[in-house]
């Protein structure tokens, strides 16, 4: 979600726009990627503000905000709506309009009845005090005026900006062959968090894999330890490898014959489309109402593939999303065992 925000203002400022991306912490893992080019708005702090990093990033914007002219407030993520309904309350008509990415699925099945209600009210909140909101798919239009009440006219349809030229014709270029062996080689790309479910990847690679097949999960996240743990209870300390956090999982995507997505909630899933990019079957739980708009995706690519005579035979692309259906997160459904489902939608 960041990644993709400092990409669009990068681009907005080369179209000759004044971008300024107010920060409230300079610091992470992408960092050191961060295009120079852009202006930081940075507030220094004598404590680290890690711990309440939100209510940090709410000072660091209304600071801004009272002291510099600005035209329009862009949100990345409906993550950070709270901090623009705060500037809404705080400022009133003199607070600019914001313009929210919606980035994430806003029904969200994982969470229980009572949060659901809870949460239903504040996206509707949302849909009140917040100006404009830019879906990544037209599912998610039509999720954002449902669930946040809002007319259609304040809603616009842009496609997830996920991949630049330059990397999509990298990840197009990777040939594609058929796996001759009978190991196959399992990716998974995320944080390793709740939000991903990563101990239910663990549980379903567990319950069908053949011996020599391997999984790399690329990523970090606080549930490492506790996620290696799993690992060794379950046995697959030679299968599963954790490689942390990588500048770009584009040579992981080239090596792999699969990738396996298990989150709870997602909006489009940026992974999803460079899997797809790079010619690999993808087989995902049902967190998004969006997800069914990478079979364009799919057939863009296969149609790209086959327009170029690339080194692949198209039956071996993969190029249809598979929906591995987890209702409930965590769970598994005992008619569709793993093994079975992977020999029917691998080449």
């Amino acid at each position: 979600m960041e990644r993709v925000a400092l990409n669009l203002a990068e681009r907005w400022q080369g179209d000759g726009h004044d971008v300024r991306v107010v920060l409230g912490r300079d610091e992470g893992l992408d960092r050191p990627r961060a295009p120079r080019a852009l202006r930081y708005i940075r507030t220094r702090s004598a404590v680290p503000t890690a711990s309440f990093e939100t209510v940090w990033m709410m000072w660091c914007l209304f600071r801004y905000l009272a002291y510099n002219r600005v035209d329009v407030i862009f949100c990345p993520g409906n993550t950070y709506t709270v901090i623009c309904v705060l500037m809404k309350l705080l400022f009133g008509d003199h607070c600019p309009p914001v313009v929210v990415k919606v980035s994430n699925d806003l029904v969200r099945r994982d969470k229980s009845r009572l949060a659901q209600l809870l949460y239903r009210i504040w996206l509707k909140v949302n849909g009140q005090m917040l100006e404009h909101f830019v879906a990544l798919a037209e599912p998610m239009a039509a999720e954002i005026a449902d669930e946040m009440k809002v007319e259609r006219h304040r809603i616009t349809v842009i496609h997830d900006p996920a991949l630049d030229h330059d990397r999509l014709g990298r990840l197009l270029a990777i040939p594609r062959m058929r796996n001759a062996g009978r190991h196959r080689r399992f990716i998974a790309v995320g944080r390793l968090v709740p939000q991903k479910n990563i101990t239910m990847l663990l549980l379903a690679f567990a319950s069908g894999f053949k011996r020599g097949d391997r999984l790399t999960i690329v990523g970090a996240g606080y549930e490492r330890t506790a996620l290696q743990r799993t690992v060794r209870y379950l046995a697959l300390q030679d299968s599963v490898e954790f490689v942390g956090h990588v500048p770009s999982p584009d040579g992981y995507l080239a090596e792999a014959d699969c990738l396996l997505l298990s989150s709870n909630y997602e909006g489009v899933p940026a992974v999803v489309i460079e899997a797809i990019a790079a010619g690999l079957p993808v087989i995902a739980t049902d967190c998004s109402s969006s997800m069914a708009s990478c079979w364009v995706v799919a057939r863009e690519v296969f149609s790209f593939r086959s327009a170029t005579r690339m080194r692949c035979r198209p039956q071996l692309l993969g190029l249809k999303l598979c929906h591995f259906w987890a209702r409930m997160p965590g769970t598994m459904p005992r008619d569709l065992p793993w093994n079975r489902h992977l020999a029917s939608t691998l080449p």
